[in-house]
This record gives structure tokens, sequence and C-alpha cells, in this order.
């Protein structure tokens, strides 16, 4: 058996898929699921909401959260599914160092569609998320920073599965699901 403790990461870009395959993955493996959204908005509710420097701050404080999360179930020895919008240039050394503490073996899902799609996704569901996202006031921001590919796959040294969910019709969750679960074993 190995000394690695298998995880899965469900990254890409905003409005890509990731909570939705994410869930889908932790309900059928039922396995622990470490969300941002679901951090952040639990930070929102105990905090309040305010305007974009708030929500921004509270943004960049779930990462720590996330990663201590992620240590704990690490240290435990316990598999776990992660759903971040991480930017590669900090996540892949706060992997790194967590990674010589608590080894894992990383399958990461990487979401992505056209930015054209993901914006149009965005800017739709601005009024149904949690009010301190204030995505409606945000849609340049995010159109700017997909336009820059701002959220890319992470380099964890492990097998990646890019997931184009351009049209959810056609996403293969059942083989996603199986792919995860052949990692586990």
């Amino acid at each position: 058996m190995s000394s690695e403790t298998p995880i899965i990461l469900v990254t890409g870009p905003p409005a890509s898929g990731k909570s939705t395959l994410a869930e889908r993955i932790a309900r059928e493996l039922r396995l622990p699921l470490i969300a941002k959204d679901v951090i952040k908005e639990t930070l929102f509710d105990a905090f309040g909401t305010r305007d974009r420097e708030w929500s921004k701050w509270l943004g960049g404080a779930t990462y720590p959260l996330i990663f201590r999360f992620l240590e704990v179930q690490l240290a435990a020895g316990r598999s776990v599914v992660v759903d971040a919008t991480f930017g590669p240039e900090i996540a892949n050394a706060e992997f790194e160092r967590l990674k010589t503490r608590y080894p894992f073996r990383a399958l990461q899902m990487y979401c992505f569609a056209p930015n054209e799609v993901l914006y149009e996704r965005y800017a739709d569901r601005a009024a149904e998320r949690h009010p301190g996202h204030v995505d409606s006031q945000i849609l340049d921001e995010v159109k700017a920073q997909l336009e820059e590919n701002r959220w890319q796959p992470l380099d964890l040294g492990g097998e990646t599965i890019k997931v184009d969910t351009s049209n959810f019709g056609s996403v293969d969750f059942e083989g996603l699901v199986n792919a995860a679960s052949n990692h586990l074993s």
C-alpha cells in the first residue's frame, strides 16, 4: 500500500462547473469536500457582506483555511475532494509544502470552457449567488482575468484530466467519478 494519500482537486476558472463536479464526486465516493465558495459564504454569513474589497479580502482568507483543512485530512491519511479556483503562482508552492509533510497523490480535474461561455455563465448566475460575492459588480474584472488565462492547471506532478464543460450535457460525469474512484485505490 502506498504511503501517499490520494486526493482529488477540481480546479479551473469561475463558472466552469467545478462545484457541480466536485460535489458529485464527493457525494458518490463518500468523501469530505473542501470547497472555496462554501468557506467564503460561511465567512460572509459570520462577518457580513460589504463591498468588493471586503469580498476580495475574505476570498483571500479562504485559501489558508482550505490548506489548513486539507492538512488536517492529510495528517489523518484521509482522501478528500478540494474545489477552488487556485492561482498556480501561489497554490503550486502551498501544495508542495504540504506534500513534504504529508505525502499525497493528486488527481486534478481541470474544468474549462471557451471564455465567452464562462463569462455568460458567470453573468447569468450573478443574481443567484450569495450577495457577498458581488459578482454583478465585477463582471469586467472577471472578463479581463479570463482573457488573461488567469486560471490554469496546477503543477502537482500527478495526473490531470481536462474536462471540457462547454456543454454540461456532454460531460461524462460517471466516467469522471470512476476515474476518481480508480485514483483512490
